[in-house]
C-alpha cells in the first residue's frame, strides 16, 4: 500500500538499496493497491515499459492498449504518481511490480534497454521470510533441469548476491503471455521431478510438514467446521499412495509464459519444494476454476491435494481475510 507519505517514504528507501532507475512514475490500479509503476520520463519509455506487463485475460490486454495511447502527462492528473532519486541507479529504464501484500517486504522490477534488447528482471527481499524465498528460488533455478523436457524451460539466472539488509536475484526476462490453456507437455515435466519414494499420504511428508500449520491456523480463527471437513476428506484418501516429488507449489497462470516460439516457462519457484506431491498440473485447473467463479469437485485424492494445498498456501500466508471465504462442503469447493 502506498496510500500515506510514510508508506511511500519506506517504499523509497527499499528502492534507493536497488539499481531501479529513479525518475517519476504512474501507480496503477491505485495506491491502495499497486500492482505496476511505469515510467513516465517520456511517451516513448512509458509505451515500452507498458508493454513488459502481461494480463491475465483479454480485458487486461484492452486495458493496456487503451492506456498506450493516452499521453503520460493526461495519465497523471487521473492516476497517482510518485518520484524518487537513486543514487545507486544504472542507466537502464524500469518497470516496477512491487507483487505483494506487504511491498516494503520484497518488490520486483524489470529493467530494459531503449532498444528493448536487453530486458532483466530483478528480485529484491528485505525480510528473513522473503529473503529465504528469493534464496530458494536462486536454488530451484540452479538445479531444475528441463533439458529432457520438449518446449519446457525456466528462466535462466543472471546474478544472485546477498547484501547488508537484502537478498537479490536476476534473472533473464523471456517475452510472451500467460498461458490460458496447459501445455500437453507440462505434466511430463512435473512426472520428471518425482523421486522413486513412493508412499500413501497418511506417511506422506507433504502432509505430515503441512497439516499441523493449517490446523493450528483454522483453530486460532475459528474455523473448526471447515477443519472437519478437511480432515474427513483426508481420512478418505489417506491410503493413496503418492511419489515424493519436486513440486513448484504455485503453479498458475501468472506464473507461465508462452513464448511467440510456443516455449512453456515455468516462472517463480519461490515456494517450491522437494517433499511434494506431484498436482503441480492439476492445482493449475484448480485455480483457474476458481478465477471463473466456480465450484471445484472432490473425486480422486488428486482433487483434494490440490485444495489441500491452497489451505496450506494460504495459512502460510497468514491470509485471514481469504480462509474465511472459503467454503468446503459437500464434496466442493468454492469461494465464498
Amino acid at each position: 500500500m502506498l496510500l500515506s507519505e510514510e508508506q511511500r517514504e519506506n517504499f523509497i528507501s527499499r528502492l534507493q538499496l536497488t539499481t531501479a532507475k529513479g525518475g517519476e512514475y504512474i501507480i496503477m490500479p491505485n495506491a491502495a493497491n499497486p500492482a505496476f509503476l511505469v515510467p513516465i520520463g517520456s511517451k516513448d519509455i512509458f509505451t515500452k515499459g507498458l508493454a513488459l506487463i502481461k494480463p491475465l485475460s483479454g480485458k487486461g490486454e484492452l486495458k493496456k492498449r487503451i492506456l498506450s495511447l493516452i499521453p503520460p502527462k493526461w495519465l497523471k492528473r487521473k492516476l497517482p504518481h510518485m518520484s524518487f532519486e537513486n543514487k545507486n541507479e544504472v542507466n537502464r529504464n524500469t518497470i516496477i511490480l512491487p507483487w505483494s501484500q506487504k511491498i516494503c517486504d520484497k518488490l520486483t522490477y524489470i529493467s530494459f534497454d531503449d532498444e528493448m534488447k536487453d530486458i532483466i528482471v530483478h528480485k529484491y527481499a528485505f525480510t528473513d521470510t522473503t529473503r529465504k524465498m528469493v534464496r530458494n528460488e536462486h536454488a530451484f533455478l540452479s538445479k531444475i533441469d528441463t533439458s529432457k523436457a520438449l518446449g519446457i524451460i525456466v528462466p535462466a539466472i543472471k546474478g544472485f548476491e546477498e547484501g547488508d539488509g537484502y537478498t537479490y536475484l536476476m534473472q533473464n526476462y523471456l517475452d510472451g503471455m500467460h498461458m490460458k490453456e496447459l501445455s500437453p507437455n507440462i505434466s511430463s515435466f512435473f512426472s520428471s521431478l518425482n523421486s522413486n519414494e513412493i508412499l500413501p499420504l497418511s506417511d506422506h511428508p507433504y502432509i505430515q510438514n503441512r497439516f499441523p500449520l493449517i490446523r493450528n491456523v483454522l483453530n486460532e480463527i475459528g474455523e473448526t467446521e471447515i477443519l472437519a471437513e478437511l480432515d474427513s476428506l483426508y481420512e478418505m484418501y489417506s491410503n493413496e499412495k503418492f511419489h515424493v516429488a519436486t513440486m513448484h507449489s504455485d503453479f498458475s497462470s501468472s506464473n507461465t509464459v508462452q513464448t511467440d516460439e510456443n516455449q512453456f516457462v515455468i516462472i517463480d519457484w519461490e515456494d517450491a519444494c522437494e517433499d511434494g506431491v506431484c498436482i503441480d498440473a492439476e492445482y493449475f485447473k484448480f485455480r483457474k476454476t476458481l478465477q471463473n467463479n466456480e465450484s471445484w469437485s472432490i473425486k480422486n485424492a488428486d482433487q483434494f491435494l490440490v485444495v489441500f494445498h491452497y489451505f496450506y498456501f494460504m495459512t502460510k500466508k497468514r491470509n485471514e481475510l481469504m480462509l474465511r471465504r472459503f467454503n468446503l462442503s459437500g464434496g466442493a469447493f468454492n469461494l465464498a
